[in-house]
């Protein structure tokens, strides 16, 4: 094999390998990955419900988890102050 042609198969691996490690870094904020884990997401309106604040007595919302999802009725609001 030539001197050249390793120097691409390199840098080419190194590339691959930097690919892979940016893919698992991005799994790792992926949304549906994160409900894999056990976590639920909260909507209003498909908007992610970030605070308690966000949210009103008697709004609808959705809680998206990893299978499947429930439509809610908001029955009481407590705000950290």
């Amino acid at each position: 094999m030539s001197k050249s042609r390793r120097a691409i198969q390199n840098f080419l691996e190194l590339r691959k390998k930097g690919l892979e490690i940016l893919t698992a870094k991005l799994d790792t904020i992926n949304p549906k990955a994160v409900l894999k884990r056990g976590y639920s997401i909260a909507l209003k309106k498909g908007k992610i419900i970030k605070n308690a604040s966000d949210v009103k007595i008697d709004d609808m919302i959705e809680i998206m988890f990893q299978k499947g999802e429930i439509k809610s009725q908001v029955k009481e609001v407590k705000n950290d102050k």
